[in-house]
């Protein structure tokens, strides 16, 4: 069957049909379907399937009033002259050899022309990583966030979530490269330990210190109320850059964790306070309260005094100090008991009698000396 046996109804393919051969166009392009007929027919009609990849037959028997014969095959397109010489035939091993030396030519000038962009790119990257962390040592976290969010070159690109992620690998670096000149040991419960500082201030020293505690420490500091203080070599409390960095010009900087109880609630801060003193040595007392505190200090003069001189002894001081109205303005009351006692919780005065703690102390509370209900009383009893 030739092409100008093809022809269309309606745009419909009808193929008249010629032994062992089924002809067809598609777009452009004739396409066969061979031996899908046994013998030469006529009034063959072909009709091609909507997604060109069958042809269905009907084959009409010679007795037109018979039942037909239905046949479904598949197509394949015929190529034309043109196509079939793009088909290459199979290379000798000398064009074999040629053509492979050209591919690797051509793949040694495109590496050539990679390793370049790759210089480029590092170098390009470099200049920017140097950029990046001379802020990030320089700046606080907050000004270093601002300055890359809001200043710099990648202020378009970078958002607020990513600043933990770079802040974290840019630390990593610092740390990496700055081991050795920023590395100190850190003595915390008699145990030493090293850290690594970014930069030499004081916020990053406390910093790094919290974040290498063990679960243990920052537990009892809950526990037990307390807070981290930091002290240099010669147990001075640090409270500066300065003084950071002062510790570092020694050869071997060295600081230590102490545990202070934290102060919960009202401080009150007592500056004119009675110390009464019963004792037989009063001079290392007098020291701290009259000296170094400067509060007013009264103690026996005779230290053999038997139950009934203690007896006189204090209430003749709550008289001339005017206790009872308190018009010394007194802002508190420490007494300090110190001498033999037993057991018992007594004072044994130098006759052997014995005098009851207790009765010392009920001659300053609230119902005996009212103006003394709201100051702080201190009892110290040796």
């Amino acid at each position: 069957m030739s092409k100008k046996n093809f022809e269309t109804l309606e745009d419909v393919p009808i193929l008249l049909p010629e032994p062992q051969c089924v002809l067809h166009k598609d777009e452009n392009k004739w396409m066969t379907s061979q031996g899908v007929l046994p013998v030469p027919l006529d009034g063959c009609i072909a009709m091609l399937s909507k997604d060109s990849k069958h042809v269905h037959i009907d084959v009409p028997s010679t007795n037109w009033d018979s039942a037909t014969t239905y046949l479904k095959v598949e197509v394949r397109k015929l190529l034309t002259e043109e196509e079939k010489m793009k088909i290459e035939e199979p290379l000798s091993t000398e064009e074999k050899n040629d053509k492979r030396k050209e591919g690797e030519k051509e793949e040694g000038e495109e590496e050539e022309e990679e390793e370049e962009e790759d210089e480029e790119e590092e170098k390009k990257w470099r200049n920017d990583k140097k950029e990046m962390v001379t802020k990030f040592e320089k700046l606080s976290d907050d000004d270093f966030e601002i300055w890359l969010l809001k200043q710099s070159k990648w202020k378009n690109d970078v958002t607020k979530k990513n600043i933990p992620s770079i802040c974290a690998a840019i630390e990593a670096f610092v740390i990496y490269r700055s081991a050795d000149r920023l590395a100190v040991q850190v003595i915390v419960d008699e145990k030493p330990t090293k850290i690594i500082m970014r930069n030499l201030t004081f916020e990053e020293l406390f910093r790094q210190i919290y974040n290498n505690l063990e679960w243990k420490c920052l537990r009892e500091m809950s526990d037990k109320d307390q807070k981290l203080e930091l002290a240099d070599s010669n147990d001075e409390i640090i409270k500066s850059d300065e003084m950071v960095r002062r510790e570092f010009e020694n050869n071997e900087p060295l600081f230590k964790v102490l545990w202070s109880p934290i102060r919960i609630g009202k401080i009150k801060i007592i500056k004119n306070a009675l110390v009464i003193m019963i004792a037989i040595n009063v001079e290392n007392f007098r020291q701290l309260f009259e000296q170094n505190l400067g509060y007013e200090f009264v103690c026996n003069t005779n230290f053999k005094m038997n139950k009934e001189d203690v007896k006189e002894f204090l209430i003749e001081l709550i008289t001339s100090r005017e206790l009872v109205k308190n018009k010394q303005k007194y802002d508190a009351l420490i007494v300090i008991v110190s001498g033999h006692g037993d057991k018992e919780d007594v004072l044994i005065t130098s006759d052997g009698k014995k005098t009851q703690i207790n009765s010392i102390r009920t001659l300053f509370d609230c119902d005996r000396m009212s103006s003394f209900q709201n100051f702080p009383k201190i009892f110290f009893i040796d």
